[in-house]
């Protein structure tokens, strides 16, 4: 992900923001009231009811609210049934421009099941998916299709998936995570080798995303399958299978990401080494989470200095909630004077914004603040980083979403006001937020890395 080149006041919190402002200059400009958009009905239709020959080869769904939803396998049958290469055809009413719906043609609710239940449910295989992206209110938005590819010839739909992308969101290919990821394995396994005096060869590694959910229950994340030979003088071929996957969600306590373990699959043969196993069995379960949740952590958070702004010191001993607490009250106590406010107002001012356009927007930018926002950094100086409204794994990206339609004051805080401190400060312009509504259909990602001698080319931390 992004790069930190700079150490000012927020240089590198803001990932992504939409390009929407209202008569203030303000963000959340979304035409719809209220707090969250009407139910609506959606259809899939199975080849029969799309040719006509059977109108009841369908199965209809009434979806509220905004969260993820989804349906498997058993969920959308009879369509569900249908063989390979058939058309089907999905209509939805309302359907909304921050909304998409994405049919798989592999069912994703069985991976619930997990372990011996399921035991090819995380494994990377070439899943195919076509998307639906909505409309503002638009009655009869709907599209046919089929998961046929040149030579690749998809089965039915399988899964549902309904996705809210909201006002502002940082949107990250799959490609650029798993490569970093894979990286890092490589550089821990290299690690372990050196330990036990072996030379190793990473032989392959597959990364790709999974779905795993149904109704309400949504535990989408990521999977791989890689393996790994040590040996020693060429004597030993140790063989290490692994096929782990991982939860991805949103933190409670500090709003940034989180990584749970759900699947260690590792295999080791012909092993004389007995350290290996347990040592990649806790690298998968319990470091290559921790390692993915602090870089995030500090790629997002940057320390409140810069443009003339002094620094709140904190104490780095104290719990995360009183670190939160205590950063939150020094930057939002005092009303008009309340530091936050004043830097606010002060680069909304600066960016040629007038009275009272720039009050309001530092306003609202303020209100959207929260305690989870801050932290103490390592130096004793509150920092700032943003709250993740939730994640959506999506087939081809990661997304991050910040704020939320219906006038959210945070796409303020992050498409209007941050772009403008970051101008202040003098630091390099940020990309503005995009949600993403619609995609090309395609094959799910599908990221591979070949073989390669396993050199250490760094201080080792642990696996991965």
């Amino acid at each position: 992900m992004r790069n930190r080149s700079c150490g000012v006041l927020l240089c590198s919190v803001i990932l992504a923001a939409s390009a929407c402002e209202d008569e203030n200059g303000g963000g959340g400009c979304e035409p719809y009231p209220g707090t969250e958009y009407p139910i609506h009905r959606v259809t899939l239709f199975g080849e029969s009811a799309v040719n006509g020959t059977d109108p009841t080869n369908r199965v209809d769904f009434v979806i509220g609210g905004n969260h993820t939803f989804a349906l498997g396998t058993r969920r959308l049958q009879p369509p569900s049934n249908d063989g390979l290469g058939v058309t089907h055809r999905i209509e939805w009413d309302p359907s909304f421009p921050s909304q998409e719906i994405i049919a798989f043609d592999t069912d994703y609710a069985e991976g619930l099941e997990g372990g011996a239940a399921c035991p090819l449910c995380f494994v990377p295989y070439r899943w195919r998916f076509v998307s639906v992206g909505g409309t503002w209110g638009q009655v009869g938005t709907e599209k046919t299709y089929n998961f046929v590819e040149d030579d690749w010839i998809g089965g039915s739909t399988q899964h549902l998936v309904r996705y809210w992308h909201g006002d502002c969101a940082l949107i990250q290919p799959w490609q650029v995570i798993f490569d970093q990821v894979s990286a890092g394995l490589r550089q821990g396994a290299a690690c372990v080798a050196e330990d036990i005096g072996a030379s190793g060869t990473a032989e392959f590694d597959v990364f790709q995303p999974h779905f795993t959910s149904d109704l309400e229950n949504i535990r989408m994340g990521f999977l791989f399958e890689s393996i790994l030979t040590f040996s020693i003088a060429g004597v030993f071929g140790t063989n290490v299978y692994m096929n782990p996957s991982y939860e991805m969600g949103v933190n409670p306590s500090n709003g940034l990401l989180r990584v749970v373990s759900t699947q260690q699959k590792v295999v080791v043969t012909n092993n004389p080494f007995s350290s290996i196993k347990p040592q990649i069995q806790n690298a998968l379960a319990n470091t290559l989470p921790r390692q993915l949740e602090q870089s995030v952590a500090a790629l997002v958070t940057s320390p409140l200095t810069g443009g003339g702004f002094p620094g709140i010191p904190c104490d780095p001993s104290a719990s995360e909630a009183t670190q939160q607490a205590a950063c939150f009250a020094a930057v939002t106590n005092g009303g008009a004077m309340a530091p936050a406010f004043l830097f606010f107002r002060a680069a909304h001012a600066a960016a040629g914004i007038n009275e009272p356009q720039a009050t309001n927007i530092a306003n609202r930018s303020v209100s959207a603040l929260e305690s989870r926002n801050f932290a103490c950094d390592s130096a004793g100086i509150c920092a700032f980083h943003p709250v993740f409204e939730r994640l959506n794994v999506l087939p081809d990206n990661l997304e991050v979403v910040l704020s939320d339609e219906f006038n959210d004051p945070r796409t303020d805080l992050y498409n209007v006001t941050i772009p403008a401190v970051l101008a202040l400060v003098g630091a390099p312009p940020i990309n503005t937020c995009t949600s993403e509504y619609d995609r090309p259909d395609d094959f799910v990602a599908f990221v591979e890395h070949g073989s390669e001698d396993l050199v250490v080319t760094g201080d080792c931390p642990e696996l991965p």
